[in-house]
């Protein structure tokens, strides 16, 4: 009996995550997935397999229909966007937004930057709403860029920011924040017959969720209004 040290899926070690193991029908399902996605996969699997260990977050999303379509959408060849291979991130030492170091070294070193600067360089905020990945998954829907994919597929490859301590710049937040904002109001104005108050009402709305965020995470930003 083959012994697996790693998850077909994703191609990590098993010992990374929560694993599962799939009997017959699972792995019949699994081939079914393959040959949908055209992906491969069914191979690794082979055809007199009937028993498989995986990871238990990558069964589930490998078989589901709404990322069967997902994936052939993303990898369509009229798909201008690549989708980057699935990949092991390091939620506690990157930022999973940005996918850059969590520790941002300014140059000149600490003893050339009064502290206010040192604290806008490397703000951080540590991830503990278990619900907070499905937050951002909100806040980027419907974009297809490739910052927004690759956020998509951190997400994807775990069950809970929060357990996993993530981490993330502050400023990355509010950058995809006020971006989403930004297509809002794009979206808005195609069609938009609002009245001069109703407009003003919304920028308003807007407004203030802006600073409602800048009081709660106590950012230090400079914000040009065009």
């Amino acid at each position: 009996m083959d012994v697996e040290i790693s998850c077909f899926i994703c191609g990590q070690p098993l010992a990374n995550q929560q694993t599962i193991d799939v009997k017959r029908k699972g792995v019949s399902a699994f081939r079914k997935a393959s040959e949908k996605r055209q992906d491969g996969k069914v191979e690794l699997i082979g055809r007199k397999r009937n028993k498989i260990t995986v990871h238990k977050v990558c069964s589930k999303n490998y078989t589901s229909e709404s990322h069967i379509s997902a994936w052939n959408r993303q990898n369509s060849p009229s798909q201008s966007v690549i989708l980057p291979k699935k990949v092991y991130f390091p939620f506690t030492k990157r930022c999973f937004l940005c996918g850059d170091a969590i520790e941002i070294k300014a140059k000149g070193g600490k003893k050339n930057l009064n502290r206010k600067s040192i604290r806008v360089q490397i703000a951080v905020s540590n991830v503990t709403h278990p619900k907070f990945g499905n937050r951002i998954l909100d806040i980027i829907k419907g974009r297809t860029d490739s910052e927004s994919i690759c956020i998509r597929e951190r997400l994807d490859s775990i069950e809970n920011l929060a357990a996993k301590k993530a981490k993330y710049h502050r400023a990355c937040l509010f950058k995809i924040k006020i971006h989403s904002l930004k297509e809002r109001k794009k979206s808005a104005s195609e069609d938009d017959k609002s009245t001069p108050e109703q407009c003003i009402n919304k920028v308003t709305a807007a407004m203030e969720e802006i600073f409602s965020y800048l009081d709660q995470h106590e950012c230090e930003c400079e914000i040009i209004v065009l």
